[in-house]
């Protein structure tokens, strides 16, 4: 009779490999992948902090203290997408910079966010942006974008079998 380890077998896990992880924007006709390793990869601060707001609907009372809040509604979420541009030349990395410029200013669009086997996609609108594209970048021909993403709080959830 062999003995296993208390907690070996729970969570099953099938592998120890790393699992699948990109980024999408759908910019009106395809879905581009932002981790192709080719013309984009995902920044170390993509999706690392998720901000969702609340309105709060209140009542207030001159017969006791405070404000009672009545009902809640979620605002929109703000998520961070970074993606390092890449290129074989300047004008290959600013043709990147603009088809993603694009993509995250549309007036609403899709974004799919893949961590494994699973899989949500959102509802976004146009995104604030920053450009990074200091000396280090310029040498390297590679250039820094990060997208502030507004989008709904729900999202559609499925299972890549």
């Amino acid at each position: 009779m062999t003995e296993t380890a208390f907690g070996s077998s729970f969570p099953p896990v099938s592998s120890r490999k790393p699992s699948y992880v990109d980024v999408e924007v759908f910019d009106g006709v395809r879905w581009v992948s932002l981790n192709d390793h080719y013309n984009f990869i995902l920044g170390s601060e993509t999706l690392a902090q998720t901000q969702q707001s609340l309105r709060n609907h209140t009542v207030s009372s001159s017969m006791y203290d405070g404000d009672f809040i009545v009902h809640t509604t979620k605002g929109n979420v703000t998520e961070t997408v970074q993606v390092y541009v890449l290129g074989a030349d300047h004008v290959h990395i600013g043709d990147n910079v603009n088809k993603l410029v694009e993509a995250f200013t549309q007036s609403t669009f899709l974004v799919r966010r893949t961590f494994g086997n699973d899989i949500e996609i959102w509802r976004c609108f146009p995104a604030e942006y920053a450009y990074k594209r200091g000396h280090i970048e310029i040498h390297n021909r590679r250039a820094t974008l990060t997208f502030n993403v507004p989008r709904f709080p729900k999202v559609t959830r499925e299972v890549m079998e």
